[in-house]
């Protein structure tokens, strides 16, 4: 029996820490000196295996009397049992114990589990890993029909290629005719008032009525533009217009230097639309009449801040709508604003009654994916804060935005069909369309507006058209909304297919990757930022009162960015300033695009090589078929279980936990569970999470201090290759001596040899 006073001396020794981390490489002869004294009691200068039988009652160590055995046997090689302190050096940093002792470090040795009897932290550990990997697993099905009737929904119901058919034709007509910001004549842009008039009055006017008398016996389509495109009623020319100018913010000595109106300034103030209606059944005279009036009476003057032409196109072979939009706003720089602004949408969308299949998919979908998520959401609301706060984690937040958004593209879609073939349709049907064309053919010329009046009287027609287009400009403010919207809920349901790709390693690798190096991407980030900050800032002082792309810092950033992509101008640069255009050039391109991008690309690649050599050896891994096939039959052994995800939160309810003891058997699971698990379920979740602890405790990660451990149990192996291998050599070296002394002493005495 040990000493209390010896135990109290033996756990103070620094030595045992390093031992237990396996760290021999840091263990020294004073730290074997020291444990060499307590050992001697006695002051012998020597010790014997008895003694080392006293490191047994070291706390912590768990050394078996295996241990001590092979530690004496390495102590004594003389075979004279006594130890020395060099003996015992030479033992402790190369001998069996050294080695075993590097091997636990490591998680080499396979520990025993006790498969009756496990620890509660472990089964509910693999519950969860085992509920994360069947979720992920079911749901990349799942994804992949979402993710494949959202494609064939964008491709039918939005239906761009029709929008490009369409918009693409009215823009080319645009450019023959001749575009306001771009003519052959006299004036060679609008750049005023005054030339946007003889726009107007020109290339505007020959676009958008083809009704010369002449032409109608050659093209009887009143309003058709580009042959297949008709305008609805006509054309809506809104301006919007200061009521009252408000004194410009200046002071009062620049205000007599700007003394307009007593230094107004015409673009502040309250603003109000007014609107002036063009119908294409007009002769083309009072067409012209009309714009020139307009002209001669200031209709657009200095308090107009914005001037917008408003058509609405139906083109019955695409079967679309496009809302056109041609916006002229005036700048407080002084420059007219130009900007076309197009949208398309269905005139009848479920004209094709097969499409809605998709539509269909898409919806029962969302709704099997809702029925998933309430089933798990509400338990984990009936088990408080705790079991809501565990269940809202990332992936289940991700799948509740893939729901919630898909709801919203499926409302806003809903809408639109709605305002489609109901209100707009109500709208277009009231307008005596039919009857002016009637008028137009009957009389073989297009109309005066005394002819029209016969039919419905200007204001009311008017009115008419206006309702139409503040009904397509909602229809297309909606669809425009609905793209954005699908286009975010692409990302969306990129991160649910992350979320499918974890349960296979070989498809969460990228995943891994970027999480792994999160925090090296994030500090690099920071580094890039600040240097990237000032080259767009020295481009912004530089090239910003020249270049378009600079003028402004949020522009000079993104100008920078596609600079870094190999999308730059270098003479516009060089006509600024030739020599500061070379240094920025140069030192951008060396310092972001040569160093600092490489060095992204490197953290990224260093990281998955890492996560790709953690995931195991790729002949080990599943296949995600395999994986699929092995779920498909657990699926039919657990059948009739509770649900996992019950259990998971049972068992984590802190304040009402369901096993409140440590220890877990299968009949305290049944027993927690009221009798509700069977047998069987409790006995495959015992069996399932001893398989689960063995498979972790075969997982080693080694980092920086492992590596040197491990040099150490190089160290090891070598010495005592190289002891052993100097004993063999003494062996022989002793074995040849003696032969060669017999052969001596025969020879000396005349003997044969």
């Amino acid at each position: 029996m040990i000493a209390p006073e010896m135990l109290a001396q033996l756990q103070r020794l620094k030595i045992w820490d390093k031992l237990k981390k396996g760290e021999l490489h840091t263990i020294t002869r004073d730290n074997v000196v020291d444990l060499y004294n307590v050992l001697d009691q006695e002051e012998r200068g020597e010790i014997t295996k008895d003694d080392l039988y006293m490191l047994r009652s070291v706390p912590g160590m768990a050394l078996s009397e295996g241990d001590v055995d092979a530690l004496a046997s390495d102590c004594d090689k003389d075979g004279s049992g006594k130890i020395s302190v060099d003996e015992l050096f030479k033992a402790l940093t190369q001998g069996e114990l050294a080695f075993n002792l590097v091997k636990e470090a490591l998680g080499k040795n396979q520990k025993s589990v006790d498969e009756k009897s496990l620890h509660l932290e472990k089964v509910i550990g693999y519950l969860d890993d085992d509920y994360e990997t069947r979720s992920a697993l079911w749901s990349m099905p799942q994804t992949l029909v979402l993710f494949g009737a959202f494609l064939a929904l964008i491709s039918i119901r939005l239906d761009l290629s029709t929008a490009y058919q369409m918009q693409a034709g009215l823009l080319n007509e645009i450019e023959g005719e001749g575009p306001p910001y771009l003519h052959d004549h006299e004036w060679a842009i609008v750049h005023d008032v005054p030339t946007l008039w003889q726009w107007m009055g020109s290339s505007f006017v020959t676009l958008h009525f083809k009704n010369q008398d002449s032409e109608l016996p050659l093209f009887p389509y009143p309003g058709r533009v580009a042959s297949y495109n008709q305008i609805v009623g006509g054309i809506q020319l809104i301006k919007t217009q200061v009521l009252s100018p408000e004194p410009c913010l200046q002071g009062e000595v620049l205000s007599l230097a700007y003394d307009s109106h007593d230094g107004n300034c015409h673009r502040s103030g309250d603003t109000e639309d007014v609107s002036e209606f063009l119908f294409y059944h007009e002769k083309p005279e009072y067409i012209y009449e009309r714009i020139g009036n307009l002209s001669r009476d200031g209709w657009i003057d200095q308090n107009t801040t914005k001037f917008d032409a408003n058509t609405l196109f139906y083109n019955a072979h695409l079967k679309a709508f496009t809302h056109c939009n041609l916006t002229f706003s005036f700048v407080e720089n002084g420059l007219i604003k130009i900007r076309i602004e197009m949208e398309t949408f269905l005139a009848e969308p479920y004209y094709e009654k097969g499409w809605i299949f998709f539509d269909a998919v898409f919806a029962i979908i969302l709704l099997k994916m809702f029925y998933q998520e309430s089933r798990e959401l509400i338990p984990a609301v009936k088990k408080g804060m705790d079991g809501v706060r565990n269940y809202f984690e990332f992936w289940n937040v991700v799948d509740w935005v893939s729901i919630v958004w898909g709801a919203v593209v499926i409302t806003y879609w809903g809408m639109i069909c709605a305002m489609v073939g109901g209100s707009l349709q109500e709208k277009i049907s009231a307008m005596p369309i039919k009857d002016l064309d009637a008028l137009v053919y009957g009389n073989s010329t297009y109309l005066t507006p005394e002819n029209i009046e016969t039919v419905i009287s200007r204001p009311d027609f008017e009115q008419q058209i206006r309702e139409v287009h503040e009904t397509s400009y909602a229809i297309s403010s909606l669809h425009e909304t609905l793209r954005t919207l699908t286009f975010w809920y692409s990302f969306v349901l990129m991160m649910k297919f992350f979320k499918a790709f974890q349960a296979n390693p070989r498809l969460d690798i990228v995943i891994r990757t970027l999480t792994k190096s999160a925090v090296e991407i994030i500090h690099f980030l920071i580094v890039f930022s600040t240097i990237f900050l000032c080259f767009s800032s020295a481009a912004y002082v530089v090239f910003g009162n020249r270049i378009k792309g600079f003028k402004n810092q949020y522009q000079a950033l993104f100008m920078c960015w596609r600079i870094l992509m190999g999308e730059f101008d270098v003479d516009d640069m060089e006509l600024v300033n030739y020599y500061l255009t070379f240094v920025w050039i140069v030192s951008f391109q060396f310092m972001v695009l040569l160093i600092l991008l490489n060095m992204l690309l490197a953290i990224i690649m260093d990281t998955y090589v890492a996560a790709k050599g953690e995931a195991g050896e790729p002949t080990e891994q599943l296949t995600i078929w395999t994986q699929v096939k092995d779920a498909c039959y657990t699926l039919k052994e657990t059948k009739g279980h509770i649900s996992p995800y019950t259990i998971l939160l049972s068992l984590q309810d802190e304040d009402y936990p369901a096993h409140p003891a440590p220890i877990v058997t299968a009949k305290s699971l049944r027993r927690a569970f009221q009798n509700q698990m069977s047998k069987h379920q409790a006995e495959y979740i015992m069996r399932k999470t001893v398989q689960w602890i063995k498979s972790k405790d075969q997982e080693v990660e080694l980092g920086l201090t492992d590596s040197i451990r491990l040099l150490s149990l190089l160290k090891v192996n070598i010495l005592r290759g190289v002891d052993e291998t100097g004993q063999i050599l003494s062996i022989m070296k002793e074995s040849q001596t003696a032969d060669q002394r017999a052969t001596y002493d025969a020879i000396m005495a005349g003997e044969e040899p």
